[in-house]
C-alpha cells in the first residue's frame, strides 16, 4: 500500500548513510498527503515563512504520530492537514516581524509573547493578531477541513497550541492535562519548528537524526506535551536517533 511504501521510505532513510533530511521527509509527506492547495497559495502570497513552517510542522507531526504508534493512513492524513493549518490564524496583514518573534518567544518562554510585544511597542493590531490567532486558525480549519474529517477533534490542537500545563496560556486558560495525546503531538511538532530564516534553512539540510539535537533542547517545562515527548524519545532511542532525553 501507499502507506507501507511511505513507512519504508522513512525506515530506509533513517538508517541510510547521511540519513533522510527533514526537507526530504517534508516532501515525501507532501506528496502522499497533499495539503490544501488554496491555503498553500495564500501562505506563499502573504507570508512565505508560514508556508515553510507548514512543510516542517506537518511532516514532523506525522513523524511523531508514527513514533507514538499511530499508523492508520486516514488518521495520519488528518494529523498532517491539521498541522498545516497551525499558522492559518496568522495569515493577516497584521502579521509582522514582531508577531513572528512573539510566537518564537512563546517557544522558549511560554506566556511571554504578549509581554514582548508590549516592550517593543507593537501596534494594537499586532497584539490582537497574536492573541487571536489560535482561535482564528481553528475557526478557519473548521470551515476548510471539518466536514471531510473522521477525527475532527484533531482541530483542537490549533485552538490549544498556546495553552500551558498550569492553565496560564491562551486563549481559554485550559490546564494542559486535559489535552489529548493527538493534540499534544501536533503541538510538540509546532514547538520544534522555528520562525527564523536561519533556522528554517538549517532544518532543510539537516538529517532527521540531527533534528534530535534540537528535540533534546526543547524547553518543554509547563508545555502540555510531556506524555508524547517521552513516547517519541523512546522511539528515537530504538531507531538510533540519539538518546532522546530532553531536559524538562
Amino acid at each position: 500500500s501507499a502507506l507501507n511504501r511511505f513507512c519504508e521510505t522513512l525506515k530506509v532513510g533513517l538508517h541510510s548513510e547521511g540519513g533522510l533530511s527533514l526537507m526530504d521527509w517534508a516532501f515525501t509527506c507532501h506528496k502522499l498527503f497533499k495539503p490544501n492547495q488554496a491555503l498553500q497559495e495564500r501562505m506563499l502570497q502573504k507570508h512565505e515563512v508560514l508556508h515553510r513552517r507548514g512543510l516542517y510542522v506537518s511532516s514532523l507531526s506525522v513523524l511523531f504520530a508514527l513514533a507514538c504508534g499511530y499508523n492508520d493512513a486516514g488518521l495520519l492524513k488528518e494529523i498532517y492537514h491539521t498541522a498545516w493549518m497551525m499558522d492559518a490564524g496568522l495569515l493577516k496583514d497584521d502579521f509582522s516581524h514582531w508577531t513572528a518573534l512573539a510566537c518564537q518567544l512563546e517557544k522558549s518562554r511560554p506566556g511571554h509573547g504578549i509581554e514582548f510585544l508590549k516592550v517593543k511597542q507593537a501596534s494594537v493590531a499586532e497584539k490582537e493578531a497574536f492573541l487571536a490567532h489560535p482561535r482564528a486558525g481553528f475557526e478557519e480549519a473548521k470551515l476548510v477541513l471539518e466536514k471531510s474529517m473522521r477525527y475532527p477533534s484533531l482541530l483542537n490542537a490549533i485552538l490549544h497550541h498556546h495553552e500551558l500545563q498550569n492553565g496560564q496560556g491562551f486563549p481559554d486558560h485550559l490546564p494542559g492535562t486535559i489535552l489529548s495525546d493527538w493534540e499534544s503531538l501536533i503541538i510538540l511538532a509546532d514547538q520544534l519548528v522555528d520562525y527564523r530564516e536561519s533556522m528554517l534553512q538549517k532544518y532543510g539540510s539537516h538529517g532527521l537524526r540531527e533534528i534530535w539535537v534540537e528535540f533534546r533542547r526543547l524547553p518543554v517545562r509547563n508545555l502540555p506535551v510531556e506524555r508524547v515527548r517521552r513516547k517519541v524519545s523512546q522511539w528515537s532511542v530504538k531507531h538510533n536517533l540519539g538518546t532522546g532525553e530532553a531536559s524538562a
